[in-house]
């Protein structure tokens, strides 16, 4: 009897204390084994009621059950959400000729349904859980590290590999069109590609810390995260795509064919979903001395350029654009006393990058309002210095920017590419066409770029500056 009156206490308990929010909320599971302890919560409520009727049976086990939601949302049900994803994976790992194989059996997974039906807030949502895939990366990789100097060199560090599943269901331009769901996943992959090519001040300085440390030093620990996306009409082909495959009068592989139908099955989830997996791999050991080489070849080979010295230039020229700037102080001058304690009072006096930014634009920007700046534009600071995180910041301005057309909007970036212009520049580009595979925001939003080392120099800022202004269609 005791044992009855505890367990729906201890029901409510588990369903209550999951993490809930006003756009997402997330629930963990596990694929490898179904603990002994587990046990659904619709069992666990009809095992405490009086009558003597036996628990309903099920097929599968979830973490949750639908039939006995609280309120959600009238449109929807993110608890529906939720358990109906998780029993598609269910039955998708049961019906698998080989489920070792399978990725969603191998390690823990967690699921996430962001409700919000903005398109450019679902935007900053995927790049949001990116950054927190890799930030979980990395500080993984920092506690194991801490973890072998206490234990010594005998500790053998742990790798991290982790999946999350995030449903969006809420938005009806990417639930009912895959080729915008499907172009906008390819294009922040694009992005993320891309932007190992930036200059960015955190690269600037792992490359200064590379210069300097000692030869005995231990490598980084290697992070990746990788995206994918499951759609219910994953495969559909625009009509484009159907011409072209009506064109191509090749022999048709029925085995082929039937492969190629199972793996789109595969992936047509109940919901249009993102899959973001982070992996944390330690660095390799230490590899065998290479053989020696004759003296003729070593000669040969003294004057060629490696990828470390042009890393080191690259470090070398972009810290010169960044502390490089003109000064009006004469090296010569008889007052060398008086120019020091005038500098010195004028690094006291410090001027914010927001400060900068404002007064910058007020004076050489052409299409700030001259009536009233202070009411017809918005400056907002970000001391990001990492690229997903950048993007989340822009999307998530863009966002409140649809809700007040009529203004025009700053985003002040001091730590983010502020020694390089061009990559800026890309940015400001990838950042246009995510925007523009929305239909309900495509050519409504006009990015901008300012940047200290830019080409123009009616653009030159003193600090990198994004320029975010809404327009109606053409």
């Amino acid at each position: 009897m005791t044992k009855s009156t505890l367990a729906p206490t201890i029901a409510v308990v588990v369903l209550y204390s999951l993490t809930l929010s006003t756009t997402a909320f997330s629930i963990l599971s596990s694929f490898t084994g179904r603990p002994a302890s587990m046990v659904p919560l619709h069992e666990v409520a009809v095992t405490a009621s009086r009558s003597n009727r036996p628990p309903p049976t099920r097929n599968y086990w979830c973490m949750y059950d639908s039939s006995r939601d609280p309120p959600s949302a009238p449109e929807y049900n993110a608890w529906s959400v939720l358990a109906t994803t998780e029993k598609w994976i269910s039955q998708t790992l049961a019906a698998a000729e080989t489920p070792d194989g399978n990725p969603y059996s191998r390690k823990e997974v967690s699921y996430d349904c962001d409700v919000a039906n903005d398109a450019a807030l679902l935007t900053a949502g995927v790049w949001r859980r990116l950054k927190e895939a890799r930030q979980i990366g990395e500080e993984h990789g920092t506690q194991e590290v801490e973890r072998k100097e206490q234990q010594g060199d005998d500790y053998e560090p742990r790798k991290l590999r982790l999946t999350s599943v995030v449903v969006l269901p809420a938005n009806p331009g990417i639930s009912e069109s895959f080729a915008v769901f499907d172009n906008l996943l390819q294009q922040i992959n694009q992005a993320r590609r891309q932007s190992r090519d930036y200059v960015t001040d955190l690269s600037l300085e792992q490359l200064d810390e590379r210069m300097h440390a000692d030869e005995d030093a231990e490598e980084e620990w290697s992070i990746s995260v990788n995206c994918a996306h499951l759609h219910p009409n994953f495969g559909e082909q625009t009509p484009e795509q159907v011409l072209e495959d009506l064109k191509d009068d090749e022999e048709i592989d029925v085995h082929y064919e039937e492969y190629k139908r199972k793996r789109l099955e595969a992936r047509q989830s109940p919901y249009p979903t993102v899959v973001i997996e982070v992996r944390a791999m330690p660095p390799p050991p230490e590899l065998v001395a290479p053989p020696k080489v004759s003296r003729s070849r070593a000669a040969k080979n003294q004057n060629a350029i490696s990828a470390m010295d042009v890393q080191r230039l690259e470090a070398l020229f972009g810290k010169t654009a960044h502390m490089n700037h003109p000064s009006s102080q004469r090296s010569g001058s008889e007052d060398s006393f008086y120019d020091a304690l005038g500098s010195s009072l004028e690094e006291i006096h410090v001027v914010t990058p927001m400060k900068l930014a404002q007064q910058w634009i007020a004076t050489h920007d052409p299409n700030l309002p001259k009536t009233s700046p202070v009411d017809l534009a918005a400056f907002t600071e970000s001391k990001t210095s990492h690229v997903d995180e950048a993007y989340e910041f822009v999307f998530a301005n863009i966002a409140m920017l649809r809700s007040q057309p009529q203004s025009r909007q700053y985003l002040v970036l001091p730590c983010f590419l502020s020694s390089a212009a061009t990559s800026l520049q890309k940015f400001a580009t990838q950042v246009e066409t995510m925007v523009n595979i929305w239909p309900d925001l495509q050519h409504k939003v006009q990015v901008e770029m300012f940047h200290p080392e830019h080409v123009d120099s009616s653009r030159r800022s003193p600090v990198p500056i994004l320029s975010l202004q809404w327009k109606e269609r053409p």
